[in-house]
């Protein structure tokens, strides 16, 4: 697989995880709040569709090294989500299980944009999949942190031992 082809599985792969974050925002029940992360989170991906596209347009073989990361790897991440997908789809999720799918599909494409995609010669394509990874990292750390509030806010809503 070159270049222009590993790019294009990359927009494929985000534009599907735009679309499970739109689903879990509409079929997850977790509040307010959780479905406004993951309609921002889909907006985000959407843009890093977008520039993703504009590398690939702008892409000249000549610019950038052969990919770093498997044909095998990237399909086994579009299959992964394209599962996920369909399984949003299908059936209810809860809240938990869709955190946790979330946190590790941005774990994976930290993987795969944090240098490990393509090592282009090019410096703007570089900082593009240097931009990806730092997005992907905030998305992992603000996933986190919902989780983290969450757990504290049913703890919280438990009834105590004595109270029982």
């Amino acid at each position: 697989m070159n270049a222009a082809q590993t790019l294009d599985r990359c927009a494929r792969i985000e534009e599907t995880v735009a679309k499970i974050y739109r689903r879990m925002a509409e079929a997850v029940r977790g509040g307010d709040e959780l479905r406004s992360l993951w309609l921002e989170m889909a907006a985000e991906e959407e843009e890093h569709l977008r520039q993703i596209r504009l590398a690939q347009r702008l892409l000249r073989e000549d610019t950038a090294a052969a990919p770093q990361i498997s044909e095998g790897t990237l399909e086994q991440l579009a299959s992964r989500a394209n599962s996920i997908l369909r399984g949003v789809q299908r059936a209810g999720v809860s809240a938990d299980d869709a955190l946790r799918v979330s946190v590790k599909l941005e774990q994976d494409f930290l993987d795969i944009h944090g240098g490990r995609a393509l090592d282009f010669a090019d410096e703007n394509a570089r900082r593009l999949f240097a931009n990806l990874a730092r997005a992907d990292q905030e998305h992992i750390a603000r996933l986190q942190r919902f989780c983290r509030a969450r757990s504290n806010t049913l703890r919280a809503d438990a009834p105590h031992r004595d109270q029982a």
